[in-house]
C-alpha cells in the first residue's frame, strides 16, 4: 500500500496537470515539492503554504512526471505572469537548479533527468531556453560527479544511467536544429561546432579529474629520464589515451587524421612524445604490437622533420620534440624490420640531415647528428661525428635521449608500481620538483594563550565622518570609465602592434566592460602621431600594420569628450597617409564610401589623403601636433600669417581653405599672363618692383653643414610616384561605382511613395551637399599635388574634368529632380551653390595645370568636346549669376566664390581655345 506522504506529491502532480486557479495557488504548488528537494530559493518561502513531508518526493519516480506536467502545461500557459511576478526562477528550480543549490546532491540529479525529460518530448522555446542553460551551467563532469558520487545506487545501475545521460546529451543539438528548423537562429551555446567543443573541453576536464583521484603514479617530471618510475609514468598515460580512443590505425581515416594533426601540429616535448609513440604502438593492450600503424607514423613524422621549413624556421624546443618523436618511434621498431635501413636511403631523411648539418646553431645541428647516428646504427651501418662529451650546444640532451632510447617505455612492468616496496627511495626522491624550498611557519602555543598584549583592541568613540565604501562600491567605481580617467596607467605603446591594440580593442560605441577605455584612447592618441613617424624608415612595421590603425583611427568616436580628440586623430591620420601611402591610402578611400561612417569621420578621412598628399609632395600645412625635435625630420611650416590664420581654423575648414587658396593663385596667374602681353604695363611694374641690389647677408659657417644634414635626413615618399595608382583613380573610380549603386538603389523605390522613397544625398550620406563639396574639393588638392605626375595629362586630367561636369550637370540624387521644371533654371535646379563652386574650382584646377604644362595642347586637341561641353557649363552658371538668379544654397560669400570660379574658369578655356582653336576638330 502506498505511503501516505506519496498521495500528496502524487497530488501535486494532478493539480499541475489540470488547470491552476490562480497564481498564488500556482506558485504554492511550485514550491512544495522543490522545498522538499532543497532546491527552494529562500525569497519564495513566503508561497510555501503546504510542506510537503520529508523525503516525501523520491526523484527517479516523481521528477520526470513533475518536469513534463511543467513543460506541457504550466510554462506554456504562466509564463507572462511568472515573469511579472518574478517569479519564473521556480519553474526554472525543476530543469536547471541555480548557482546557490549547485552543491545540492540533488541539483545534479535534477539536471540530468531535464535533459533525458527534454530530450524525449517535443521541443518548445522553454524546452530550448532550458537546455541553453543546461550545456552552460551543468557540464558533462557535473552529471559524472552527481551520478557516480551517489553511492545509493547499484554500480551497473550507474552506469546505465550514465550511458542514458551521455546519449541525451549528445542528442541535444540535433534536435534543436530539427526544431528550429531554420526559422530562427540556434542559440549559440546550442550549435553544434560549439556545442560539442564544450563537451570535448570539459570531457578533458573529467578525465583529468579522475586520473587525479585515482592514479598512484607520479608524473612525468623529466622529459627524458630512463629510470623505471617515469617509464612506467609514461606506459600508463599511453594506457588512458588507447582506452579513450582505441587502437589508432590509418584505416581509421578520422582517428588517424586528428591524432596526426594533434601530434604534429602542436607545441609538445620530449616527454608527450613518448607517451605518444607508446600509444600509437598499442600501449599495454595485449601482446600484439600496431607496426603497421608505427611505420606509418615513421613516414609522416620523417616528412615533417625533414621539411626545410622546419629546420629553418622553427624553436630549439621544437627540433628537439620532432627529433625525439623520430628517434623513439624507430627505437620502438624489431631489429628484423626493414623501416630503418628504408628511413636511412631515404631522400627525405638525407637531405634534412643537411639542412640540418648546414644549420648555424650549433644546438639545432646537433639535432640532426644525433639522428644521422641513431638511424645509421639501427640500420646496421657505422656513424660517428664525435664530440658528444661536454656540457654546450645540446650535448647533454643528446645523450639523455640516446640512454633513454636504449630500452622501450611500452616494456615496462605495470606491476611494479602497484607494490610500495617496488619504489626505490630515489624513485621518490624524483618527484619532488628540484629547487622546491619549504615555506617556514608559526605555530602557536599548545594552550592557545598569547602573551602579546599589545594587539588587543581598545573600544573607541562613534566618528561623525561618513562610513567608508563598502567592497561593492569601490569595485563599481573602479569599473566606471567617466571616475576612472587618468586613474590607472596606461603603458605607452613602443610598437605599432601595441598602438593597434588600443585603437582596436576600443573603437566603436561606448563599452562599460572595461574600465580603460578612456585612458587607452588617450594615450593612444597621444602617442600615435609621433610613433607613426618615428617608425617611418624602421622596416616593413609600418607598412605591416598600416591597415590596421586606419581602421582603428577613422572608426574612433569621442565618446569621453578627450582634449584635442579631433586635432591627435586627424594628425595621426595625415602621418600614417604620408608616411604609408601605398597601404593606407588605398584602405581609407574604401573605408570612406562605406555607410557606417558619420558625416565628421568622412571629412576626417578627407583631409587626410589632402593633407598627407600635401605633405608628400612639400606644400605647404599646417602645423603639426608633434614637436619636430620628437620626429625623424622636420615639419613643413607655412608663412607667418597663414600659420596663425590656420591655427585659428578648425579642421573641417581647412580643406576650403587650402582649395581657395589654390584656386585664386590660378585665377592671379591668369591676369598676370595677360598684364605682360601689354608692354606699358610691363614696363611700369619693371619700374616700381625691381630695386638696386643692396648688401646681402652672408650665411655663417655652420648654415651649409645644417642644410647638408637636413637633405641627409629620411624623405616621404614623392607624391607624384603614387599620386595616380592610389589617391586619385581609387577615389574616382570609387565614387562612380558608389553613385551608380545610389541611383540603382533609388529607382529601385522611386514607385514608392514618402519615406519609403530612398534618397542617396539624405543627411550624413556622401552625395549630400555636404560631404559631395568637400569630396571635390579634396579631389582638387590631390589633382594640383600631383601636376608634375608623368599620367598627369593623358589620365588625371581628363578623369577629373569628367567627373567636375557630370556632378555639375547632371543629378546625383533624385531629390535634385523631385522639384516643379523651371524654364529659366533648366537643369541646375536643385543644385547647390557649394557642390557647383567645387565642380568649377576642380576644373579651374585642372585647366590651370593643363596650360602649365603643355599650353593645354593634349587636353584641347584630345578631348575637344569635354573642354567645349565644361566652357558651356560654367558660360551657363556665371550668365545665371549675373542676372541675379538665386541657387540653392546661395548668397553672400558662397555667391561670390561661385561667380568668380565660373569666371576663372571661362578664362581659362579663352585662353586655350585661342592658341589651338585652329588644330581643333569641331569647334561647335
Amino acid at each position: 500500500m502506498d505511503n501516505p506522504s506519496h498521495d500528496q506529491v502524487r497530488d501535486v502532480i494532478d493539480r499541475l496537470q489540470r488547470p491552476v486557479p490562480d497564481l498564488s495557488t500556482l506558485l504554492s504548488l511550485l514550491c512544495s515539492p522543490l522545498d522538499s528537494l532543497g532546491l527552494l530559493p529562500p525569497q519564495y518561502r513566503r508561497y510555501n503554504h503546504s510542506r510537503l513531508p520529508s523525503g516525501s518526493l523520491k526523484i527517479q519516480r516523481h521528477l520526470p512526471t513533475l518536469q513534463r506536467a511543467i513543460l506541457g502545461h504550466i510554462a506554456p500557459t504562466w509564463d507572462s505572469a511568472l515573469a511579472e511576478e518574478k517569479a519564473s526562477l521556480l519553474v526554472d528550480q525543476y530543469f536547471c537548479p541555480d548557482s546557490f543549490s549547485f552543491a545540492y546532491s540533488s541539483a545534479g540529479d535534477v539536471a540530468i533527468m531535464a535533459y533525458a525529460t527534454i530530450t524525449s518530448q517535443p521541443l518548445t522555446q522553454y524546452g530550448i531556453h532550458i537546455l541553453t542553460r543546461l550545456a552552460f551551467e551543468y557540464p558533462v563532469d557535473r552529471l559524472h560527479s552527481a551520478l557516480f558520487k551517489a553511492k545509493k545506487l547499484d554500480p551497473a545501475v550507474r552506469m546505465l544511467a550514465w550511458e542514458d545521460c551521455v546519449r541525451s546529451i549528445l542528442a541535444v543539438p540535433g534536435k534543436v536544429s530539427n526544431t528550429i528548423a531554420g526559422k530562427t537562429s540556434v542559440p549559440v551555446q546550442l550549435e553544434h561546432g560549439h556545442y560539442y567543443n564544450n563537451i570535448c573541453v570539459r570531457t578533458e576536464s573529467l578525465v583529468f579529474s579522475l586520473s587525479e583521484e585515482n592514479s598512484t603514479v607520479p608524473r612525468l617530471t623529466h622529459a627524458t629520464d630512463a629510470k623505471i618510475l617515469q617509464r612506467i609514468t609514461v606506459k600508463t598515460e599511453a594506457t588512458i589515451l588507447s582506452g579513450i580512443t582505441g587502437s589508432v590505425v590509418p584505416e581509421r581515416d578520422e582517428l588517424w587524421e586528428s591524432a596526426m594533426s594533434i601530434i604534429l601540429g602542436k607545441e609538445w616535448d620530449t616527454g608527450h612524445a613518448r607517451i605518444f609513440v607508446c600509444w600509437i604502438f598499442g600501449g599495454p593492450f595485449g601482446s600484439s604490437r600496431n607496426e603497421k600503424a608505427l611505420d606509418a607514423f615513421v613516414e609522416q613524422v620523417l616528412s615533417t622533420w625533414s621539411s626545410p621549413d622546419h629546420v629553418k624556421h622553427s624553436l630549439l624546443s621544437r627540433h628537439r620534440y620532432m627529433t625525439s618523436l623520430l628517434l623513439i618511434a624507430i627505437s620502438y621498431l624489431s631489429p628484423s624490420s626493414e623501416v630503418a635501413t628504408t628511413v636511412s636511403l631515404s631522400p627525405l631523411f638525407i637531405s634534412g640531415i643537411g639542412l640540418y648539418v648546414g644549420h648555424l646553431d650549433p644546438s639545432v645541428r646537433r639535432c640532426g647528428m644525433l639522428a644521422a647516428e641513431v638511424v645509421a646504427q639501427r640500420a646496421g651501418k657505422k656513424l660517428d661525428f664525435g664530440d658528444w662529451d661536454g656540457d654546450d650546444a645540446g650535448k647533454p640532451w643528446a645523450r639523455e635521449l640516446r640512454e633513454l632510447i636504449e630500452e622501450r617505455d611500452i616494456d615496462a612492468k605495470l606491476s611494479d608500481i602497484e607494490s610500495p616496496e617496488s619504489i626505490h627511495a630515489e624513485n621518490v626522491e624524483e618527484i619532488i620538483a628540484p629547487g622546491a624550498t619549504t615555506r617556514a611557519t608559526f605555530s602557536g602555543t599548545p594552550d592557545g594563550y598569547d602573551s602579546d598584549d599589545s594587539i588587543t583592541g581598545y573600544a573607541s568613540p562613534s566618528s561623525s565622518r561618513s562610513a567608508s565604501p563598502t567592497p561593492s562600491e569601490l569595485d563599481s567605481i573602479e569599473k566606471d570609465p567617466t571616475l576612472n580617467v587618468g586613474t590607472k596607467k596606461v603603458p605607452r605603446p613602443v610598437y605599432l602592434v601595441q598602438l593597434g591594440d588600443l585603437l582596436r580593442s576600443t573603437g566603436g560605441a561606448k563599452s562599460s566592460t572595461e574600465p580603460h577605455d578612456a585612458d587607452k584612447i588617450e594615450m593612444a592618441l597621444t602617442c600615435a602621431e609621433e610613433l607613426i613617424r618615428k617608425k617611418k624608415d624602421y622596416g616593413t612595421e609600418l607598412d605591416e600594420n598600416a591597415v590596421n590603425l586606419v581602421y582603428g583611427l577613422i572608426g574612433l568616436q569621442d565618446n569621453y569628450e578627450l582634449e584635442d580628440f579631433e586635432l591627435k586623430r586627424q594628425g595621426a591620420l595625415n602621418a600614417i597617409i604620408a608616411c604609408s601611402p601605398r597601404k593606407a591610402a588605398p584602405t581609407l578611400i574604401q573605408e570612406f564610401f562605406k555607410n557606417q561612417y558619420s558625416t565628421s569621420q568622412r571629412y576626417v578621412a578627407l583631409n587626410a589623403l589632402a593633407l598627407g598628399a600635401r605633405e608628400m609632395a612639400s606644400l605647404p600645412l599646417p602645423p603639426s601636433q608633434v614637436a619636430p625635435a620628437r620626429i625623424s625630420f622636420p615639419s613643413k611650416m607655412l608663412p607667418a600669417p597663414l600659420h596663425q590664420q590656420y591655427l585659428g581654423e578648425g579642421t573641417q575648414q581647412l580643406i576650403p581653405l587650402i582649395m581657395d587658396s589654390i584656386s585664386t593663385s590660378a585665377i592671379d596667374k591668369g591676369k598676370d599672363t595677360s598684364a605682360d602681353k601689354v608692354p606699358e604695363i610691363v614696363r611700369e611694374r619693371r619700374l616700381r618692383i625691381n630695386k638696386a641690389p643692396g648688401i646681402s647677408l652672408v650665411s655663417p659657417p655652420g648654415t651649409a653643414f645644417a642644410t647638408a644634414l637636413s637633405a641627409m635626413s629620411p624623405k616621404l615618399t614623392p607624391f607624384i610616384e603614387v599620386a595616380t595608382e592610389y589617391f586619385i583613380t581609387p577615389l574616382i573610380n570609387h565614387f562612380w561605382l558608389f553613385l551608380r549603386d545610389e541611383r540603382t538603389r533609388e529607382d529601385r523605390t522611386a514607385h514608392q511613395k514618402g519615406r519609403q522613397q530612398y534618397h542617396g544625398a539624405g543627411t550624413g550620406l556622401i552625395l549630400n551637399p555636404v560631404v559631395l563639396s568637400h569630396f571635390l574639393r579634396t579631389l582638387g588638392i590631390l589633382v594640383h599635388a600631383a601636376q608634375n605626375a608623368p599620367e598627369w595629362m593623358a589620365l588625371v586630367a581628363p578623369e577629373a574634368l569628367e567627373l567636375a561636369v557630370t556632378i555639375g550637370t547632371r543629378p546625383v540624387s533624385r531629390i535634385e529632380t523631385d522639384t516643379e521644371d523651371d524654364e529659366e533654371l533648366g537643369h541646375q535646379r536643385g543644385k547647390e551653390a557649394s557642390v557647383l563652386t567645387a565642380a568649377l574650382e576642380l576644373a579651374l584646377v585642372v585647366l590651370d595645370g593643363c596650360l602649365d604644362i603643355d599650353g593645354g595642347r593634349v587636353i584641347g586637341l584630345e578631348h575637344t568636346t569635354l573642354l567645349l561641353g565644361i566652357g558651356e557649363w560654367a558660360g551657363g552658371i556665371f550668365g545665371q549669376v549675373e542676372k541675379g538668379v538665386k541657387l540653392q544654397g546661395g548668397g553672400g560669400a558662397h555667391e561670390t566664390k561661385l561667380r568668380r570660379a565660373a569666371a576663372g574658369v571661362l578664362l581659362k578655356i579663352d585662353d586655350l581655345t585661342s592658341k589651338w582653336r585652329r588644330s581643333m576638330l569641331d569647334t561647335r
